[in-house]
This record gives C-alpha cells, sequence and structure tokens, in this order.
C-alpha cells in the first residue's frame, strides 16, 4: 500500500485521493503530467491546421495541471517541458511568418522570381522540419510522463517557468 506524500497516511491502491488531507495519489498526478503533453500535442495541431480554437484547446489542457495540482513537483516538472514547448512552437510560427512576409517583398522581377520560389521552399522545408522534430519532443515528452521518467525533453527540458 502507498503512502501519501504529503501526509504520510496510507492510501490504498487505485484510490485517487488521500483520505485525510484529499491530495491526489500519485497516480492522478501522473494523469496531470500526461495531460500537459497532450495539451502541448493538440496545440501544436492547431497551430499546422491554423485553427484557433483547437489551439486554446491545447493551451487549456497545458496549464489545466498546474491550476489543478501546482504544489507538486511532478507536474510543475512536465508542465515546464510543456510550456517551453509551446513557447518554441510560437517562436518558430512567428519567426517563419516573419521570413515568409520578408520574402514575399522582393519584387517578381524576371531571375528574381527563380530564386525567390528556392528561398521559399527551403524555408518552408525548414519550418515543416521544425515543426516536426516540436511534435516528436512533444510525443518523447508525453511518453516519459506516461513512463513516471523524469528525463527532459531535448532542447526544451532544461527550460523553467515553474520553481
Amino acid at each position: 500500500m502507498a503512502t501519501c506524500n504529503k501526509c504520510g497516511v496510507p492510501v490504498p491502491e487505485g484510490t485517487a485521493y488521500c483520505a485525510n488531507c484529499a491530495r491526489p495519489a500519485e497516480s492522478s498526478v501522473k494523469g496531470l503530467c500526461v495531460l500537459v503533453f497532450i495539451g502541448a500535442l493538440v496545440n501544436l495541431a492547431g497551430v499546422m491546421i491554423g485553427s484557433t480554437m483547437t489551439f486554446i484547446a491545447g493551451l487549456a489542457l497545458l496549464f489545466a495541471p498546474m491550476l489543478i495540482q501546482k504544489e507538486s513537483a511532478a507536474v510543475r516538472y512536465y508542465s515546464n517541458q510543456g510550456l517551453a514547448l509551446f513557447v518554441g512552437n510560437v517562436a518558430v510560427l512567428i519567426l517563419f511568418t516573419l521570413i515568409d512576409n520578408l520574402i514575399g517583398l522582393i519584387p517578381g522581377v524576371i531571375g528574381l522570381s527563380t530564386i525567390k520560389s528556392i528561398i521559399l521552399t527551403v524555408f518552408d522545408v525548414l519550418h515543416f522540419g521544425l515543426t516536426v522534430a516540436i511534435t516528436v519532443f512533444a510525443a518523447l515528452g508525453l511518453a516519459h510522463a506516461v513512463k513516471g521518467s523524469t528525463k527532459p525533453i531535448p532542447l526544451f527540458g532544461k527550460i523553467k517557468f515553474f520553481k
């Protein structure tokens, strides 16, 4: 039988909350950690398909665990990683939107239009590659959360927003 991390009272297996202090059991904390990365993936999908509502739903899923269980070290750990993925995704989106618009300012003069097309194609491929990488990192984070592992995700795992 597990014991509550807060008050030390035994918590029967399959119980969602401690009967003494109402702290969520480790299994429900693990579920909240998984929810962070589901939110990150939903958020990525919202950006990729251009859906504002999907983007907002992803944000809600990303921040809900911190609102529910902010004193949990595991929730804070995974929320940091999920928020870092979100910030990285938004930064990539803004950067490539700006680049796309700047390239669009190049005049369509004969000879320049071919160069312009090549540059746009290269940046589109880079944008796609970075988006796929962020999606893979979110999936890795989800896998770590499901296993209960605190292994940081590549590039974003060491970024801290919450202590």
